[in-house]
C-alpha cells in the first residue's frame, strides 16, 4: 500500500491511498469510529437493510424525479470569524463551546489538517475556511442543511455511473432527476443591506452556496421600493456560467404582497412554480441528511406507485440532542412524537403532514391547495393544515421507516418552550376550524377517536391534569382549614355512630395521590425506553432512560406539561395563537429574571405559589396522620413550575449573574428598566 501511495500521481489518488493507509493503521481492530453520531449512522443503516418494505429500487432512468425544498427567512447561513471568537460572558468563545462538544469531531478535522498539536487560534487563523465550515456544520445553519440534502444528488451521480451509464451522460440524468430548492424570503433585501452588515454576510454567504452546489436553486421575494412604479415578483437565482457569478434567470410578477399570513406559508407557496421534479419534500432549514440514507431515497419515491398516494413521511433523528440537557429533553419529545407516528399512520390511520421531511405528489399538490395554509392565527400550524387538506380531498398518507434524517430542535429552555406554546396555542385554533370539522363528518367513530386522542385530546389532558392537581390540593387546604376533614357516617343496618378521615386509609390516600406522579412527566418514559431498545438495544436504552430522568426531564415535562395547558386553553378561549420564531442556535447568554418572569409569571409562577400557599395551609391544619403522604406529588408538581426556569438556565447559580438578574428585575418592577423591547419594558406595560 506505501509503494502504491508513493507511486500515486494525482491529488484524488493520493488523497484515497492516504484514507486507506489510516484504515489500515488504525489503533481500533474494528474500525469502530469514535464518534458517536458515526456509529449511530452505520447502526440504523445497517438494520434498515433489512426492513420488508425495502424493496429493488426502479433503476436510474426510471427514477421518479424530485425537488428537495426547504423555506429560509434570516437564520444563520454560516458562522462568521467575529461571531467564533468574540467572548462570551464566561470569557469563552463559541468555537471553543463547539470543540467542547464534538471534541472527537475536533480532533478529526485537524488530522485532516495535518495541524494536530496546534491551538484553536492556530487552526481559524491558517485554517479559516475549513475551520468555518467544520463550526458551521455543527450548528443548524443553512450551510448544513445545503450540505446535507445536496448529498442526495451525490448518491445519484454514484449510482447512475454503477448502473454503468456514461461518465458524460451522469450530469444531465442527475439534473433531471433532482433539485435543491431554498426559498430564501428576503433575499433581495439582504443583498441590498450595507456593506458589513450581518445580513449582507448572510446574502454573500447564501451566494457561495449556490455558486459551490450545483444542485441548489435559490428563490425570493423581490419587494419594490415603490409600488406604484414596480411590481411584486418571486424569482429564481442563476450562476451566470461566463463569470461565476450570481443572477436572476427568472421573475415572476406577482398581483401584490404575497406575505398575508404567518410568513412561512407564503414563502413555500409562491415558490413552487420554480420546483420542476414531479414530487416535492419538504424540509427546514435546520434539517440534515447523510449519505447513507441518500442512497435509499429512490426506494422511498417507489412509494408512490400505490394507488391514491399523496404524502410519504419518514422519521427524523435530532442531532442536537448532544448540546445540553434542555437540548436532549426536547429531543426525546420527538423521538416520542414519531414512535406515535407510526400508530398515526396505522391501525390509527389519523396521521397527516407535519411540515418535515413528508415527500408530496407535487402535481396534487399544486392542484388542491398547496403545502399549507395562510390564514393569520388561524393557520399557525400551516403543515398540518395542508394534510388535514389532502385526506379530506381523498388523498393517502404513508409513513415509511427505512430510511432517516436529521433535524435540529430549540436547545435553550426559553425557545423550547416557545416552540411548545406556539404548538399547543395552534391546536386551540385547529380543534376549533372548520377544516377539522368537515374532516371528521365523514370518519367512522373509531377513527374519530383516534383523530381526538392524537391531536386535541392530548392538550385537553395536559390541561385537565394541571386542573386536577391544583383543584385537588385546594380541596383538602379547604377542607382542613374549615376542620371539615373528620366526618360522621352512619351505617343504614347497625346505627353505630363511626368517625372516619376522608381517605379511608394511609394506603388509599398514598396510592390515589400516586396517580398524579403517573400522569407528571413519568408515563413519557416507556415509549422512550421502548424507542431507545429497539435502537440501541435493551443495556443502552435503560442507561439512556436512567440519566434522562436524573438529569431532571420528569421536572422538564411537568414544566412543558403546565405550558401546552395553560396556551391551548388561551387558544380556545381568546384565540390568541400565533408562530413564535424560536432561537436555534447554541445558547450563548443567561436568560434574565426579567425575561423569565415575563414569560412564565401568568402560566406557572403565579399558579405554582398559589399552590405552595395551600400547601402549608394544609399542612398546618390538616389532622391526617403522616398528611406528606396526600401531597407529595402536588409538593413535586408546584416547586418544579417555580423553579424550573431557574434550574435549567445556564449559569443560575452564579452568584454575579443572580445580583445582576434581580437588580434588573427590580427596576422593572419600578419602571425603570432600560430595555423598552424586554418583557414590555416594566411591570406595569406587562
Amino acid at each position: 500500500m506505501r509503494l502504491v501511495a508513493a507511486a500515486a500521481t494525482t491529488p484524488l489518488a493520493r488523497s484515497v491511498c492516504a484514507c486507506l493507509l489510516r484504515s489500515v493503521n488504525s489503533g481500533n481492530p474494528g474500525g469502530q469510529p469514535r464518534s458517536e453520531e458515526a456509529q449511530r449512522q452505520l447502526m440504523f443503516f445497517c438494520n434498515s437493510l433489512r426492513f420488508t418494505s425495502l424493496r429493488t429500487p426502479t433503476p436510474m432512468a426510471q427514477v421518479q424525479s424530485w425537488t428537495t425544498f426547504t423555506p429560509y427567512y434570516a437564520e444563520d447561513v454560516k458562522y462568521s470569524f467575529s461571531q467564533l471568537t468574540t467572548p462570551l460572558e464566561d470569557e469563552k468563545t463559541l468555537f471553543s463551546l463547539i470543540v467542547a462538544t464534538f471534541p472527537n469531531d475536533y480532533e478529526n478535522l485537524k488530522e485532516r489538517l495535518g495541524v494536530l498539536g496546534a491551538d484553536d487560534d492556530a487552526v481559524l487563523r491558517n485554517h479559516w475556511t475549513e475551520a468555518q465550515a467544520w463550526a458551521s456544520d455543527r450548528s443548524q445553519s443553512l450551510a448544513r442543511c445545503v450540505r446535507g440534502v445536496t448529498l442526495y444528488g451525490s448518491a445519484l451521480r454514484l449510482l447512475a455511473r454503477l448502473e454503468g451509464h456514461a461518465e458524460d451522460e451522469v450530469e444531465a440524468l442527475v439534473r433531471s432527476k433532482y433539485e435543491f430548492l431554498v426559498s430564501a424570503q428576503i433575499f433581495g433585501t439582504q443583498r441590498s443591506a450595507r456593506p458589513g452588515t450581518l445580513e449582507r454576510f448572510k446574502a454573500q454567504a447564501i451566494e457561495e452556496l449556490i455558486v459551490g452546489n450545483r444542485d441548489l436553486r435559490v428563490c425570493f421575494v423581490h419587494v419594490p421600493e415603490d409600488p406604484s412604479v414596480e411590481d411584486y415578483a418571486s424569482c429564481l437565482i442563476g450562476v451566470d456560467e461566463s463569470t461565476g457569478k450570481c443572477k436572476i434567470d427568472y421573475r415572476v410578477k406577482l398581483p401584490g404582497n404575497p406575505v398575508i399570513g404567518e410568513g412561512k406559508p407564503e414563502n413555500q407557496n409562491h415558490a413552487v412554480i420554480f420546483a420542476r421534479g414531479a414530487h416535492l419534500q419538504t424540509l427546514d432549514m435546520n434539517q440534515d441528511n447523510y449519505m447513507g440514507e441518500a442512497y435509499k431515497m429512490r426506494n422511498l419515491l417507489d412509494s408512490f406507485k400505490s394507488d391514491g398516494v399523496v404524502l410519504v413521511g419518514f422519521p427524523e433523528t435530532i442531532f442536537s440532542e448532544t448540546h445540553g440537557a434542555v437540548a436532549q429533553f426536547a429531543a426525546i419529545a420527538e423521538f416520542i412524537f414519531q414512535t406515535f407516528q407510526r400508530l398515526m399512520t396505522w391501525p390509527l390511520m389519523v396521521r397527516f403532514h407535519y411540515g418535515h421531511p413528508d415527500v408530496w405528489d407535487k402535481a396534487f399538490t399544486m392542484t388542491n391547495g398547496g403545502v399549507s395554509k395562510a390564514s393569520r392565527a388561524l393557520h399557525v400550524a400551516e403543515d398540518l393544515f395542508g394534510g388535514v387538506n389532502a385526506v379530506a380531498r381523498g388523498g393517502k398518507v404513508i409513513f415509511e421507516e427505512f430510511i432517516e434524517c436529521g433535524k435540529g430542535r430549540d436547545m435553550g429552555f426559553t425557545s423550547v418552550n416557545g416552540f411548545e406554546q406556539k404548538i399547543s396555542g395552534s391546536s386551540g385554533t385547529i380543534s376549533m376550524s372548520r377544516d377539522l370539522y368537515r374532516l371528521h363528518k365523514g370518519m367512522d367513530a373509531l377513527r374519530v377517536f383516534s383523530l381526538y386522542f392524537s391531536g386535541p385530546g392530548f392538550f385537553i389532558s395536559m390541561m385537565q391534569t394541571a386542573w386536577c392537581v391544583y383543584l385537588y390540593i385546594l380541596a383538602h387546604a379547604a377542607l382542613a382549614v374549615a376542620d371539615l376533614e373528620i366526618y360522621r357516617v352512619y351505617r343504614y343496618f347497625k346505627m353505630t355512630e363511626t368517625q372516619t378521615s376522608l381517605s379511608l386509609s394511609r394506603e388509599e390516600g398514598g396510592y390515589y395521590n400516586s396517580i398524579y406522579a403517573i400522569q407528571l412527566g413519568f408515563l413519557s418514559v416507556l415509549p422512550l425506553f421502548l424507542k431507545m431498545c429497539v435502537d440501541r438495544g435493551v443495556r443502552d436504552g435503560f442507561n439512556y432512560v436512567v440519566s434522562t430522568l436524573a438529569q431532571g426531564s420528569w421536572a422538564f415535562n411537568i414544566f412543558t406539561m403546565t405550558t401546552k395547558g395553560y396556551n391551548y386553553m388561551r387558544a380556545l378561549l381568546f384565540g390568541q395563537a400565533q408562530y413564535i420564531a424560536t432561537e436555534r442556535g447554541y445558547v450563548l447568554m443567561n436568560a434574565s429574571m426579567v425575561v423569565l418572569y415575563g414569560l412564565y409569571a401568568k402560566s406557572h409562577l403565579y399558579q405554582g405559589m398559589e399552590l405552595l400557599v395551600y400547601l402549608v395551609l394544609f399542612h398546618l391544619n390538616t389532622q391526617l396522620p403522616v398528611s406528606f403522604l396526600y401531597s407529595w406529588s402536588v409538593w413535586m408538581f408546584a416547586l418544579c413550575v417555580v423553579i424550573a426556569p431557574w434550574w435549567f438556565s445556564p449559569q443560575a447559580t452564579n452568584l454575579f449573574w443572580m445580583r445582576h438578574s434581580w437588580l434588573d428585575w427590580r427596576r422593572w418592577i419600578d419602571g425603570n428598566f432600560n430595555q423598552p423591547r424586554v418583557s414590555h419594558g416594566s411591570w406595569a406595560s406587562w
